[in-house]
């Protein structure tokens, strides 16, 4: 049975607790094709010299992406 700490699910506040939570995650979750660089380029102008925010970062496989545009990126 799952318990709440401090009004946190358990499951929450494990989170990525281990490697290998975070692999199963990995390896189950598709990628982002490639081409999204492109997308966020054309789309949404990031390119060196933007900043963007990445909410939600978990495993960082969206933040590669961002990061290919040549756009900083801060991670959360």
């Amino acid at each position: 049975m799952n318990k709440t700490i401090h009004g946190v699910h358990r499951t929450a506040a494990d989170g990525y607790a281990t490697t290998e939570t975070a692999d199963t995650y990995v390896r189950g979750r598709p990628d982002y094709p490639p081409e999204i660089a492109d997308w966020l380029r054309d789309q949404l102008g990031l390119s060196a010299g933007t900043t963007v925010v990445d909410l939600g970062a978990g495993t960082g496989k969206f933040t590669r992406r961002l990061i290919s545009t040549g756009a900083k990126v801060i991670a959360v």
